[in-house]
C-alpha cells in the first residue's frame, strides 16, 4: 500500500503557553520538512514526527553559537523570535504533551550520552535538563556495539518497544564523543471505536493503478468531516476531509482524501500551514460512513539532506561552531536520522518516534461516505490547537546524528530504510460546474419570481426529455445514462419510459441516480448493468436481467441478501456489493457464492476455498431464510 502521513501529536502552541509563538512559524516548519522528504524520495510513503525533530534540534541549538546557530534559527523561521523563546515554546510544548490520564498517553523522553573523559559544558547540561529534562549519561563510544544495544534499550523503553534497532554499531566509533537521543510516544484509543467483527478484506488502488489487498475497517457513526475544492474547476477538484477524535477528544487523526482517479500528488502542492488551519475550523459533526485501513507501518529516514534542504549546513561540516557543548572546537553532526513507527486498528492508533543526534506520519446514502481505499494524508493533532505539520505517517521518523573529532580523513556512512509496504490514504468527490442562463435560480428565489423559475424548469426540461424520447433507444446496445437530474416526478417518469424502451441493450451504466426500485423494468439483453450509488435497499427492486453477467450494485444501502436467488439462473460471472451493509452480515461472501453458481468473483475478489460453504451454510439449508 501507499500512503502520506503527518504524525504531528501536540505540535501547536496551546492558551496555556507562556510564549507568544506564532503558529504560521511551526506548522511552516512541517510543511518545509514534509515537501524536503517528498522531494528526496518520490514514489515513498513519507511518515515523520515534527515535534521529535524540532526537539532534536533544539537541543542542537543549546549548544551551537555565532554564524551556525544563526543558520540554525533562520532556517527553521526563528528569526523574528527573541533568542531563546522557541525553546521556552518547546519546553512548554513537551510538558503540556506529557501526560498518563485514561483517555490517552503520551510521553516524551530525551537523553545525553558523552564519551568518558569528554567535557562538557556545565551551562549546556543545566539547560539541557532546564528545557528538555535531559538524562545524562557516560559511555564508552569505542565499543560501539554495547552502546548500541544500551541505547536501543533506552529508546524501546520510552516507545513502549514499538521501536527496535533505533542504532547500530556503525552509527558509533572512537571518534563519537556526544549522542542527543530523543523519543515521543503516544498511545490512543478511537473514542469510537471500529468493531473487529465488520473489518473485511478490500482492494486498496495505488497511483500507478495497482492493487493490494487489505484489512478495511467499518463503522457509522458521527465525525467531523467537510469537503474543500482545489479552486479549480474540474470535476475532481473536490477532496474530503475527516476527523475521528481519540477518547478524551483532546487528540484526534485528522484524515485528507481525494477523488479516486487523481493522483494524491496533485493535492500535494495545496498542503499549507494555512490550509491545514481551515480543515480544523470548518470541518462541521454529522454521521458518517467511514471506511479505514488497519496498518502498521515503520520507517528509517536519513534526515541530514533534508535539514541541508532546509538551509542547515554548517553544523553538519567542519566550520560547526557547537563551542557552547564543549570548549573543543572540533565538534560537528555527523548524522541526523528519524525513525517512526505508527500501528492503526480497531481500537486506536499506537504511534512513537525517536530522534537522535549523535555528535559527529453526492453519495448513494443519506450521508457522506469516506472510503480510504487509496492513496492519502493523515495527521495526528491536539484539537484544542492548529495542526503543526501536514505530513506524516503511520511510523514517526527519528533523527539521529553523530558529532565527532573532525578529521580530514574520516568517511561518514548515512543509511535509509524504507519499509516495501505501507498506507497512503485520500478522499474522493465530484463537482460539476453549471451554467445559467439569464438570472440564476437563487436570485429569481429571492426576488419572489417563483412563476419565472418554475416556467422556466418545465419548459426546459420539457424539451429535454420530449427530444430525448424521440430518439431510437429500442436499437441502442450500448448506454450512459448516469448522473442524471431526477429531481422531480415529470423527469423520474420519462426516465423510466427510456428504459422500458432499451430492449436490445447489452451494457447500461445508471451510476448516482437517485434510483429506488427498477423492479418494473425488464432488460432482456443486458450482460453488464452499473447502478452504483443509488438507493436501493433489495435486491428485488433490481430490473429483469435475465443474461446479466457482470452486476455492480457498490454505495447503496441493501441490508441483506434477499432476492438474490432471482439472479440464481442468470450467467452472472461477477458481482459487486461493496459498501452495502449486507456486506458486513456473518458469512456474508459464502451466502452469495452458495446462491449463485455460476459467480466467480464478488467484489473485485476471486472466489477463494474459504468461500465455500459448508453444509451447514449451504444453499438449499439457507434459501427459506434469503428468499
Amino acid at each position: 500500500m501507499y500512503f502520506l502521513g503527518l504524525l504531528s501529536l501536540l505540535v501547536l502552541q496551546s492558551k496555556a503557553f507562556s510564549t507568544n509563538f506564532p503558529d504560521e512559524t511551526i506548522a511552516e516548519f512541517s510543511v518545509n520538512i514534509y515537501k524536503q522528504l517528498r522531494a528526496t524520495g518520490e514514489d515513498e510513503n513519507i511518515l515523520f514526527s515534527p515535534l521529535s525533530i524540532a526537539i532534536a534540534l533544539g537541543m542542537v541549538e543549546l549548544g551551537a553559537h555565532g554564524s551556525t546557530l544563526k543558520e540554525i534559527r533562520h532556517s527553521l523561521g526563528y528569526d523574528n523570535l527573541k533568542n531563546g523563546e522557541e525553546l521556552s515554546f518547546l519546553k512548554d510544548l513537551s510538558d503540556m504533551a506529557t501526560t498518563e490520564e485514561s483517555q490517552y498517553v503520551m510521553t516524551i523522553a530525551n537523553s545525553l550520552y558523552v564519551q568518558n573523559g569528554f567535557h562538557i559544558s556545565d551551562k549546556f547540561l543545566q539547560l539541557l535538563k532546564k528545557y528538555f529534562k535531559a538524562e545524562v549519561e557516560n559511555v564508552d563510544f569505542s565499543q560501539s556495539a554495547a552502546v548500541a544495544n544500551h541505547i536501543n534499550k533506552w529508546v524501546e523503553n520510552h516507545t513502549n518497544n514499538m521501536i527496535k534497532d533505533f542504532a547500530s554499531s556503525r552509527d558509533f566509533s572512537a571518534l563519537t564523543h556526544l549522542a542527543l537521543v530523543n523519543a515521543v510516544y503516544f498511545k490512543g484509543n478511537w473514542k469510537s471505536q471500529f468493531r473487529p467483527e465488520n473489518t473485511r478484506t478490500f482492494s486498496f488502488t495505488k497511483d500507478d493503478e495497482s492493487e493490494v489487498q487489505i484489512p478495511m475497517m467499518y463503522q457509522q457513526g458521527e465525525f467531523y468531516y467537510g469537503e474543500f475544492s482545489d479552486g479549480s474547476n474540474e470535476a475532481g477538484g473536490i477532496y474530503q476531509v475527516l476527523e475521528i477524535p481519540y477518547e478524551g477528544d483532546e487528540i484526534s487523526m485528522m484524515i485528507v482524501l481525494s477523488r479516486q482517479e487523481v493522483p494524491l500528488v496533485t493535492l500535494e502542492p495545496l498542503v499549507k500551514a494555512q490550509l491545514i488551519e481551515e480543515w480544523a475550523n470548518s470541518v462541521k459533526k454529522q454521521k458518517v460512513e467511514v471506511y479505514l485501513p488497519r496498518f502498521t507501518a515503520e520507517q528509517e529516514v536519513d534526515l541530514k539532506d533534508v535539514l541541508k534542504g532546509l538551509g542547515i549546513r554548517e553544523v553538519f561540516s567542519r566550520n560547526a561552531d557547537l563551542t557552547a557543548m564543549s570548549d573543543s572546537e572540533e565538534l560537528y553532526l555527523a548524522k541526523a536520522i528519524h525513525k517512526s513507527f505508527l500501528e492503526v486498528n480497531e481500537e486506536g492508533a499506537e504511534a512513537a518516534a525517536a530522534s537522535g543526534m549523535i555528535a559527529i506520519s453526492r453519495m448513494a446514502v443519506l450521508y457522506p461516505q469516506v472510503i480510504v481505499d487509496h492513496p492519502f494524508f493523515f495527521l495526528v493533532r491536539n484539537r484544542r490547537t492548529v495542526p503543526w505539520s501536514p505530513s506524516c505517517g503511520p511510523d514517526c521518523a527519528r533523527p539521529c546524528t553523530t558529532i565527532e573529532q573532525k578529521d580530514h580523513n574520516l568517511t561518514m556512512n548515512s543509511k535509509s530504510v524504507v519499509p516495501n509496504d505501507s498506507v497512503t490514504i485520500s478522499i474522493t468527490q465530484r463537482m460539476e460546474t453549471a451554467l445559467f442562463k439569464g438570472p440564476s435560480e437563487e436570485e429569481l428565489f429571492f426576488r419572489g419570481e417563483e412563476d419565472v423559475l418554475r416556467a422556466r424548469k418545465q419548459v426546459t426540461e420539457k424539451e429535454k426529455w420530449q427530444q430525448r424520447l424521440q430518439e431510437n433507444w429500442e436499437n441502442c446496445a450500448n448506454l450512459n445514462l448516469s448522473f442524471q437530474d431526477l429531481g422531480d416526478l415529470y423527469q423520474l417518469e420519462n426516465f423510466n419510459r427510456i428504459l422500458r424502451r432499451l430492449i436490445r441493450v447489452e451494457r447500461l451504466w445508471l451510476v448516482d441516480n437517485s434510483l429506488t426500485d427498477l423492479s418494473a423494468i425488464r432488460l432482456p439483453r443486458c450482460k453488464e448493468l452499473n447502478v452504483s450509488k443509488n438507493h436501493f435497499t433489495s435486491l428485488k427492486q433490481l430490473p429483469k436481467i435475465p443474461q446479466i453477467r457482470h452486476l455492480s450494485l457498490a454505495d447503496n444501502n441493501i441490508e441483506t441478501l434477499s432476492g438474490i436467488s432471482d439472479l440464481r439462473s442468470t450467467p452472472l460471472e461477477s458481482l459487486i456489493l461493496k459498501r452495502n451493509p449486507c456486506e458486513f452480515k456473518e458469512n456474508y461472501r459464502q451466502l452469495v457464492f452458495s446462491n449463485l453458481p455460476n459467480l466467480r468473483t464478488l467484489d473485485g475478489v476471486p472466489k477463494l476455498p474459504e468461500d465455500c460453504p459448508p453444509p451447514e451454510i449451504s444453499f438449499r439449508s439457507k434459501m427459506c431464510t434469503i428468499l
